[in-house]
């Protein structure tokens, strides 16, 4: 029986296609890190064999490559200026450059259409433009990460020349390279991001109200990276029996309801619960609408 379910769920993984922009010579992801930040060897946590080693290195402390890390700041202000909460270069050189990875997907600029080109300011003469970042901070625990930043350009594309699943693959491509078993986050409960976050593993809730933020509606989470699942958000109508086999329900929070999330914070205060949500649930709701809440369900003796 269990040959079965695994030549079944190999059979499904082989009918799941790459986007065809994974596959085009003309764009490439990019390791944007000083020398000795590197992974000393990536890849090798994540068994995910849509990526490979294939990669641009750059070295963001040469004057060289300063032009290429412009152009990853030009990504995160047309993302976030709408949001008011562009990243200051300050912010991006030493939160991002010195301590942690920057990674992404990079296009030869001629690729790039006009009107992208001229709102990222992208230099003709460059070969690469990068066209997404995800930026990831080590903590002090060991094997755990934050992550600092996820941007791309799609929003300033055109629906036909979009690239699709882009912020998922340059997510994944970075927690692969770095191989990352524990991430931290944060999200707002309006915020699109939040369909993405929680479908690259087990995704805890540290905080649902987050004074100390911005925006106070913040979501701090924890996610257990589980590369196994990633395929799972391109086929969303899949079962999500394995899920529900491990969690059960507890309880259904309203997103837009600031008392509730206040309330839930305060439940995760005083008893310590621990709470998760299920990914390819939000995945397959509108932001907004209520999502039920799990905990692990208990081992049988």
């Amino acid at each position: 029986m269990k040959k079965k379910l695994k030549q079944a769920k190999k059979k499904l993984k082989s009918l799941i296609q790459k986007p065809s922009w994974l596959e085009d010579k003309d764009i490439k992801p990019y390791v944007f890190v000083r020398e000795e930040n590197r992974a000393l060897n990536p890849g090798v946590r994540h068994q995910f064999d849509w990526f490979d080693h294939n990669y641009l290195m750059l070295d963001p402390l040469k004057v060289s490559s300063a032009d290429f890390g412009h152009a990853i700041m030009r990504i995160d202000a047309s993302a976030f200026k709408k949001q008011n909460m562009v990243t200051p270069p300050w912010v991006f050189y030493d939160c991002g450059v010195l301590p942690g990875i920057i990674v992404g997907y990079a296009i030869r600029t001629e690729k790039l259409p006009l009107y992208a080109r001229k709102e990222l300011s992208a230099d003709i003469g460059t070969e690469w433009t990068p066209i997404s970042m995800f930026i990831a901070i080590p903590s002090v625990q060991d094997g755990t990460w934050m992550a600092h930043n996820l941007a791309s350009i799609n929003a300033i594309l055109k629906e036909q020349d979009k690239f699709h699943f882009l912020g998922f693959y340059t997510k994944a491509f970075g927690l692969w390279y770095a191989n990352i078993e524990r991430l931290y986050g944060v999200t707002q409960w309006h915020s699109p991001a939040l369909k993405l976050h929680p479908n690259f593993g087990e995704f805890q809730l540290i905080t649902t109200y987050t004074p100390l933020h911005d925006y106070s509606n913040s979501v701090t989470y924890c996610c257990i990276v589980n590369s196994k699942s990633w395929l799972d958000i391109i086929d969303r109508k899949k079962p999500n029996d394995l899920f529900k086999k491990k969690y059960e329900v507890i309880g259904t929070l309203k997103p837009k309801d600031e008392k509730a999330i206040g309330n839930l914070q305060k439940r995760l205060e005083k008893k310590g619960e621990s709470i998760f949500l299920s990914g390819l649930e939000i995945l397959n709701k509108d932001i907004g609408e209520n999502i039920q809440l799990y905990r692990k369900r208990k081992l049988k003796k």
